[in-house]
């Protein structure tokens, strides 16, 4: 915030010790300032400042969602300070709600949200969250499949949930499980 003197006079001393004829300041105080002119006519004037806090923004943890499923973003609480808050979510593509404190989102692609939050004071922040998408790299309904090989029967289950992808192989009792930072394309040798 910039502070000015309204008048012509030839020396300006402000109670920060500075002494122009305008000041910024950026902390809640009682300015006081004396000018004075070539007759040594001095004149005192004060002005109270309120800096008011930004709100304290929270858009969420970065994360890992299987495509084609949903999460709640923002975080707990999304916005904290001088209540009530308004909510503005950027892009609007995927989510519920653009003006909520926890949208639920439903990306296309790997998306970038971030909210911008407005206080009861107009004070304004933002925070952002990063959604990144991954593709399960198969196209199995979640149950159980039976196979034959020449070690004998076995099985496996695909299970998925909006969190994890994952294979589970039986062999002899002992269940594998694959997830997508450790699935690779091609075959899985049992």
């Amino acid at each position: 915030m910039i502070l000015s003197a309204s008048d012509t006079s030839n020396s300006y001393l402000w109670s920060t010790g500075a002494n122009s004829s305008s000041i910024s300041v950026n902390t809640s105080d009682n300015y006081i300032l004396t000018s004075s002119n070539q007759n040594g006519c001095t004149n005192k004037d004060s002005v109270s400042v309120l800096v008011n806090s930004l709100p304290v923004v929270n858009a969420g943890n970065d994360l890992t969602i299987i495509s084609g499923s949903s999460t709640i973003i923002g975080g707990n609480p999304t916005a904290s300070s001088n209540s009530p808050f308004t909510y503005n979510w950027q892009p609007v593509t995927g989510l519920n709600s653009s003006t909520v404190a926890n949208p639920i989102a439903s990306p296309q692609a790997s998306t970038t949200y971030s909210v911008t939050v407005i206080d009861s004071n107009g004070c304004m922040n933002a925070d952002s969250v990063a959604i990144n998408l991954v593709t399960c790299r198969y196209s199995l309904s979640d149950t159980s499949y039976q196979f034959e090989s020449s070690g004998g029967p076995h099985s496996f289950k695909v299970t998925t949930n909006s969190n994890l992808c994952s294979w589970q192989v039986n062999n002899t009792n002992d269940w594998l499980h694959i997830t997508p930072s450790t699935l690779q394309t091609g075959a899985v040798v049992f």
